[in-house]
């Protein structure tokens, strides 16, 4: 069953520290904002280039096994969305 991006935010930070939350709320406003111009792209290089301008992680962090959260986050939202996550254009 997917999760609502809004649901595993939330249950992401029950078990992560202030600073990881913080990068979890970034990296969640980033891809709310794809969402909301009506961007379909949602791969782990335009999330960290949008998110790494506003001080969040890097391309690198995110695909590195510390980012498994940051990139299920990216996920349900391309998931919820209709969005991708790897763009093929």
């Amino acid at each position: 069953m997917k999760m609502h991006p809004d649901d595993l935010l939330d249950q992401l930070k029950k078990t992560a520290g202030p600073r990881k939350q913080k990068t979890l709320d970034l990296i969640y406003e980033v891809c709310r904002e794809q969402y909301e111009r009506g961007s379909r792209d949602f791969s782990v290089a335009t999330i960290a280039r949008i998110a790494a301008d506003r001080g969040g992680p890097s391309k690198g962090a995110i695909h590195n096994t510390t980012g498994d959260d940051y990139k299920g986050l990216i996920k349900a939202w391309a998931e919820h969305t209709g969005g991708v996550t790897s763009p093929n254009w």
